[in-house]
């Protein structure tokens, strides 16, 4: 085997001396040096070039690096749009299907309005003024005048924020920044709607307070100028607003706990409301009253089906007495308002309807309260 690998290993390196071109180092050297030679000339065109096209060039990079920063500020507003939007579905806000109906309903007395109609959009309010009638929703205003008999044209549309409602005596102002609109009834009628519009067009204040999972910490009232600035007009629209916005937040508390933790969540908020409501409201004797009575009754109708609507009596017995204390703090005891508004001898048989409203309740809780 060694022998024939001796006999194989000249004619192998013949074929490789002959195949492998030999290069002398002056051959290397010269080669070198036209590389080089051609290299120089390619950067002098390429100079040359640029020399010529500077502007283009130059105007090319500005174009570039504009697009760029604008491409970047795209991306990021894009990054905090979709993380208000995750936001906002996160907060989910149960719609009461009758309010949706009736909306509907409404609806269906103008010709085309299908449009209008949506799963989202609902009833707030409505009222007749003459021959026109109001339809408030949770994000429009419509404004329908009669035709015949309880057929309506739509005269009007608004978003709120486009909108001042004014209340003058018996009449009600809606302006724009072009128009102005008056319609004639009675003062309550007129009150309010100013009320349920200045709601929607009031701004809170966020703050960064941490939330606590039993009582969602909510900016409560917080004093603006749209506020002082019809803090000395009709004191009732004062009213209105400060009984709307207490609803409103009261509505936002957690329903998914034990009665006696719920109780003690409502009036942990009502005394919160109560001491900013007071700041604002220290120097209008006249009407505290008539908003305590609205804030109370709120209160009563939010709490009354669990109180009452148990099966065992003593349990009612216990609610009540822990209401009692809820509505004391300091000096100040309200309690006497369960007798004037008959909240304490209010009876409530646990029937089978009753009973499913009940469930139904606490379903529509709970979905609210896994949604978050």
């Amino acid at each position: 085997m060694e022998r024939k690998f001796k006999e194989l290993e000249k004619p192998f390196s013949q074929i490789v001396n002959k195949s492998s071109p030999k290069f002398s180092l002056p051959i290397i050297k010269s080669n070198l040096e036209l590389y080089s030679t051609i290299k120089k000339q390619i950067e002098k065109e390429l100079y040359k070039n640029f020399l010529n096209n500077c502007d283009k060039i130059i105007h090319l990079l500005t174009s570039f690096n504009k697009v760029a920063k604008i491409s970047a500020e795209y991306n990021n507003l894009l990054k905090k749009f979709n993380k208000s939007l995750n936001q906002f579905h996160n907060k989910y806000e149960y719609v009461d299907a009758k309010k949706r109906t009736d909306f509907q309903i409404l609806m269906s007395k103008f010709e085309n309005m299908e449009y209008f109609v949506s799963q989202g959009r609902y009833l707030i309010h409505f009222a007749l003024f003459n021959n026109y009638i109001l339809i408030l929703t949770n994000d429009l205003l419509f404004i329908g005048e009669a035709v015949r008999g309880d057929k309506y044209k739509l005269f009007k549309v608004f978003n709120y924020n486009i909108i001042k409602v004014k209340a003058i005596d018996d009449v009600l102002e809606i302006s724009t920044e072009k128009d102005s609109f008056r319609f004639q009834k009675d003062v309550e009628s007129v009150l309010k709607v100013v009320s349920i519009v200045n709601e929607f067009n009031y701004k809170s204040v966020e703050t960064n307070e941490e939330v606590e999972d039993k009582l969602e910490e909510i900016p409560l009232i917080h004093c603006r100028e749209d506020f002082m600035n019809y803090k000395n007009s009709n004191p009732l629209i004062i009213g209105y607003f400060l009984v709307n916005r207490f609803e409103y937040n009261l509505k936002r508390i957690n329903k998914i706990c034990l009665t006696e933790e719920f109780l003690h969540n409502v009036f942990e908020f009502f005394w919160k409301y109560y001491d900013e409501q007071e700041e604002l409201i220290s120097d209008m004797c006249s009407v505290k009253a008539f908003i305590l009575e609205g804030e109370m009754k709120c209160l009563f109708k939010f709490i009354e089906k669990r109180v009452f609507y148990v099966f065992d009596p003593h349990k009612t017995t216990v609610y009540i007495d822990i209401i009692k204390k809820g509505m004391n703090r300091s000096g100040i005891d309200l309690s006497y308002f369960m007798t004037s508004l008959g909240f304490s001898s209010k009876k409530f048989d646990l029937g089978i309807e009753n009973a499913k409203e009940r469930v139904a309740d606490i379903l529509n809780e709970m979905k609210i309260s896994f949604n978050k």
